[in-house]
C-alpha cells in the first residue's frame, strides 16, 4: 500500500533500520512534526538488544501489507510532559549504552529533548495496541523470535 500521509503529516509511516542487524522498527506519526533521523534501535527480537543505532529509510512511499507497528510519534501536550519524557529517554539510553555522565552533561541533553519539542518535535511511545498500515484490526499478534509471550 502507499504511505497514507507525507513526513511530518499525522498519518505518515515510517520505518528505521538497525545499524547492527538490519532489523526494521516501524512508526507512524500520531500528530504532525519532526522526526529524528535516527534512534536507538527497538525492533522486535533484534540481536543487537537495543545498543545499536537505526537510521531512518526516509518515509518509504510503498510500505509492505505485512507490518505490525509498535512505535508512534506524538507531540507532547505542555512543557511539563516534555520535560518529563525528555528526562526518562535520557536515562534510559544512558543506560542501554551503559554510559556514565556528570549531571551538567544529563541536564543539557535533557534540554536539548526539551527544546526539540518546542520547535515542533515529537517524541516516541509505544503504541497501546500494535497496528497496521491499513489500519486493520490485528486479532493476533506473531511471537517475536527469542522472546517469551506473555500469559
Amino acid at each position: 500500500m502507499q504511505n497514507p500521509a507525507a513526513a511530518g503529516e499525522a498519518g505518515a509511516i515510517n520505518v528505521y533500520v538497525c545499524e547492527e542487524t538490519g532489523a526494521k522498527t516501524w512508526t507512524r506519526e500520531v500528530d504532525g512534526g519532526v522526526t529524528p533521523f535516527m534512534i536507538r534501535c527497538r525492533a522486535a527480537g533484534c540481536d543487537c538488544g537495543g545498543r545499536a543505532g537505526a537510521t531512518s529509510a526516509m518515509y518509504p512511499r510503498e510500505i509492505p501489507d505485512n507490518v505490525i507497528g509498535r512505535w508512534e510519534w506524538y507531540r507532547p501536550d505542555s512543557r511539563v510532559e516534555a520535560l518529563t519524557h525528555a528526562t526518562k529517554a535520557i536515562d534510559d539510553v544512558l543506560a542501554v549504552i551503559d554510559r556514565k555522565v556528570g549531571a551538567a552533561e544529563r541536564q543539557s541533553k535533557i534540554l536539548a529533548t526539551v527544546d526539540h519539542w518546542a520547535k515542533g518535535g515529537l517524541y516516541m511511545r509505544q503504541s497501546a495496541e500494535p497496528w497496521t498500515p491499513g489500519g486493520g484490526q490485528i486479532t493476533k499478534v506473531p511471537k517475536v523470535p527469542g522472546k517469551r509471550a506473555k500469559s
